[in-house]
């Protein structure tokens, strides 16, 4: 065990990254964004946090996945009591505003869906647009029907498929470890643009996409992790997230680097034999949301594979996830047979939502 070194992680779902730190040797102290959110309401009760759990003036190291979008005013606490494992937050600040990174995309010969401010009246009724929001992560709140929050900002919807892309990159050594295609749930009460999973695929995008994403990390200065959101519409790619974090597609690509990923993370710099854009073994999951109050049992879920379970007998409320499903196979469609079976065998005991899957 590495006691010497003191970690703090933060993101929504926090177990696996949590689970393979000690595989490393390594304890951590956790804030779950989903669970503890108070925490990370002020400076002031993440400093009452820190010194609790005596994480102050320690050198510790920080790892963060999703959960600090939109909190800017913790990024100063955590630079500065924290060595910050991958992107220095002040990139994190710029990624929830597409915009942000306008100059770079074009420089760097990428696509992205024009925006406009919610009160531009130069609008064409003949085309779609959403309603995001600045900050947005896991697509919740993304609407197409007009809001009367303010932090909204407008884009111009474009019909395709949506897709990410997962690399790792470490003083301008660059991996693209493979692509992605995102799931959302079908007639969430919410919205349709719920991040509902993803699955790895083989389908190729042309090359000169492929050294974009590769020029656009190095002159954002990216390091560590990181994934990219883009629609594909059968012709172009259009970026809609930058994501300099570790994504939920990162536990898919760890286990297949059997958690070197990890471990780069947090020295900084990554083991080159990490394998570019050709994976044998095709991973996927999709996460499993309630349409109404349900009470979990681990009986429900003897025979399906899954994570991120909630505790025996506790309430989950309607609308959010109960746990997420895995599969593994060799084919992209095997994936989504089997991932589909499992949630017929889920809806035997819970009433979810549907999953829209598209084959390859």
């Amino acid at each position: 065990m590495h006691s010497d070194t003191k970690f703090l992680l933060i993101g929504y779902d926090t177990d696996y990254v949590e689970e393979k730190l000690l595989e490393l040797g390594y304890k951590s102290i956790t804030i779950n964004a989903s669970l503890d959110p108070k925490t990370l309401s002020s400076k002031e009760d993440l400093s009452i946090f820190l010194e609790k759990n005596y994480l102050c003036k320690t050198n510790a190291k920080c790892i963060y996945a999703s959960g600090l979008e939109g909190r800017n005013y913790l990024y100063d606490l955590l630079e500065s009591e924290f060595s910050i494992c991958g992107n220095n937050l002040s990139l994190l600040e710029k990624s929830g505003y597409i915009e942000n990174f306008s100059r770079e995309l074009r420089d760097c010969g990428l696509k992205y869906p024009k925006t406009y401010s919610v009160n531009d009246e130069s609008l064409s009724s003949d085309k779609k647009y959403i309603f995001k929001p600045f900050d947005s992560c896991g697509g919740y709140d993304i609407s197409q029907i007009p809001s009367s929050r303010s932090n909204l900002y407008i884009q111009e919807y474009i019909d395709g498929d949506v897709y990410s892309c997962s690399f790792i990159i470490d003083d301008n050594h660059f991996k693209l470890l493979g692509f992605n295609r995102l799931l959302n749930l079908n007639s969430h009460n919410e919205n349709s643009f719920i991040h509902a999973g993803a699955l790895m695929t083989k389908k190729r995008f042309p090359e000169s996409f492929h050294k974009a994403i590769k020029a656009l990390a190095k002159t954002l200065g990216m390091r560590g992790f990181n994934g990219l959101d883009f629609i594909f519409d059968g012709d172009d790619c259009y970026i809609i997230d930058i994501n300099p974090r570790l994504t939920s597609p990162f536990f898919l690509y760890n286990n297949i680097h059997h958690n070197q990923l990890l471990k780069g993370q947090i020295l900084g710099r990554y083991n080159w034999k990490v394998s570019d854009y050709e994976n044998e073994t095709m991973s996927g999951f999709a996460h499993i949301f309630t349409k109404t109050d349900v009470v979990f049992l681990e009986k429900s879920i003897e025979n399906i594979n899954c994570i991120n379970t909630p505790k025996n007998g506790e309430i989950v409320k309607c609308g959010d996830p109960i746990f997420t499903l895995l599969s593994t196979e060799d084919e992209y469609n095997k994936n989504v047979d089997n991932l589909k079976r499992q949630i017929e065998i889920t809806k035997e005991h819970f009433d979810i939502y549907d999953i829209i899957f598209n084959d390859e």
